[in-house]
């Protein structure tokens, strides 16, 4: 469907298309500036934008409400004809997915016709800028803390699964590797993360036998006395989650007590949507992270649409 378009794309294209509705231009996608993490691109999208294009229509509603609209009312009827029979006539390429894009450098090309350009655009632009993000974010994580493995954490539950399922497989050409939605593991096949938050049933006493725990780490708690608290859990154990910025000898801390307490099977999730910037220095200072999570609005920042720029290749054609 093409979905999301604005009245002033369809009135661009209106334009086109009273011009010379068979005249052919060839539009390229370049990455402007760097993404947030200040790496290059890693391109992911390039099957949503596949399939974008291969479904690409309006229905008859949606035609008869944009005739109705004062922009449109002069426009010959051949624009609507046209419009009615929309499909993506024409060509596109991308580099592989999980290919890397510096600045300037070309990540997408179409040639197709100049009247349906407006109405592809800005639909191709969003999909890769949306998967490239989480790609982007996973690789240059898991290149922050060389050796850990890299999950998408979530939170679960507020995006649409379309959006859950297009960031955790952008996340996967990434590197990351294990989802906690449910949608995307059942899609994708990812590992499905599955270690479940602990602190109530700490409370309670209420152990399931099968449970691979999650237990988050409280703020300033002191990881010998955190620890022998957790040790009667034993092997249900999997996960200790630290949700925010720590010291290098803080997560060491941990490392020391779980060691001490014959947990050494437990591993340590860093889960704090930390920028790599912010991850480096602690695998630099030697901290012991097995797991980085990446947060979903995290995974949708890191590179903005409009740092990707559309440029006219072919001479003579309108902007």
């Amino acid at each position: 469907m093409a979905d999301g378009l604005a009245l002033y794309q369809v009135a661009r294209a209106a334009v086109y298309h009273a011009g010379d509705p068979a005249r052919t231009v060839l539009r390229r996608l370049t990455l402007a500036r760097l993404p947030t993490t200040g790496t290059p691109l890693v391109l992911a999208g390039v099957a949503a934008v596949d399939d974008a294009l291969a479904h690409l229509s309006l229905g008859a509603p949606a035609l008869r409400w944009l005739q109705r609209q004062p922009p449109l009312r002069g426009v010959a009827p051949a624009f609507f004809s046209d419009l009615a029979a929309l499909r993506f006539r024409g060509r596109w390429e991308a580099p592989p997915a999980g290919s890397t894009v510096a600045v300037d450098a070309p990540l997408f090309s179409m040639a197709l016709p100049a009247w349906i350009a407006p109405l592809v655009e800005d639909r191709v632009r969003g999909a890769l800028a949306l998967e490239s993000s989480a790609a982007t974010l996973a690789a240059a994580a898991a290149a922050a803390v060389p050796g850990a493995t890299v999950i998408e954490t979530g939170p679960a539950g507020w995006l649409g699964t379309d959006t859950v399922v297009r960031l955790a497989r952008g996340a996967a050409v990434g590197g990351a590797r294990g989802t906690v939605h449910l949608p995307a593991s059942m899609q994708l096949g990812l590992p499905l993360w599955t270690p479940r938050d602990a602190e109530g049933l700490l409370l309670h006493r209420e152990l399931v036998a099968d449970d691979r725990l999650l237990v988050n780490v409280p703020v300033g708690a002191n990881p010998d006395a955190f620890v022998a608290r957790l040790r009667p859990l034993g092997p249900r154990l999997a996960v200790l989650r630290l949700d925010r910025l720590v010291r290098p000898d803080h997560l060491a801390g941990l490392r020391r007590a779980l060691d001490r307490a014959d947990l050494r099977f437990v591993r340590l999730l860093l889960d704090a949507d930390l920028p790599p910037r912010q991850l480096a220095p602690l695998a630099a200072a030697g901290a012991p992270i097995d797991l980085v999570g990446l947060r979903l609005g995290a995974l949708l920042q890191t590179v903005a649409p409009d740092s990707l720029a559309w440029s006219t290749a072919a001479p003579g054609a309108e902007e």
